[in-house]
């Protein structure tokens, strides 16, 4: 019974956040001019993309149970999430004010120096040397590997 109460609980706070995600909460998130989620100023990617997964997922639920989620500002329908999902993942792959995909190597103006390693790793067949995020930057280069049609795959 203790467990119920937690799913419960549990399902409560996640629509709470989807219905501030999606503008219809008591305390909805902020979005910039173009459209994206703004949490927090400090890698808000990560907050618009988990926001977009979670609708996503969300989305199947209510799709599957036949169903629609009631927010204090209105009801949502499983397509309002996956369009609210759609609209932070083309946000971040170029459809935004700057015209810039902020995945590197996706699209024609993306990032060329990002600051994680992780996001460009060089193949350890081309290069077995261990390297530093400052690497890249330090060296005035862009960055070696890029996401996508694979300079090293």
């Amino acid at each position: 019974m203790a467990n119920l109460r937690i799913w419960g609980q549990y399902k409560s706070e996640a629509e709470q956040f989807i219905c501030s995600c999606i503008q219809k909460g008591n305390n909805s998130f902020k979005k910039t001019a173009g459209g994206l989620l703004w949490c927090l100023p400090w890698n808000n990617l990560q907050y618009s993309a988990t926001a977009s997964l979670v609708s996503a997922v969300y989305s199947k639920y209510l799709t599957d149970a036949k169903a629609s989620l009631q927010c204090p500002g209105g009801v949502v329908q499983p397509s309002d999430l996956i369009s609210l999902a759609r609209s932070q993942a083309d946000y971040v792959l170029g459809q935004n004010p700057k015209g810039m995909s902020y995945m590197v190597g996706f699209g024609l103006n993306y990032p060329t120096q990002a600051h994680h390693r992780g996001a460009s790793i060089v193949s350890i067949k081309k290069d077995p040397k261990p390297r530093w995020d400052g690497d890249v930057v330090q060296e005035g280069r862009s960055e070696p590997e890029c996401v996508g049609w694979g300079n090293s795959w």
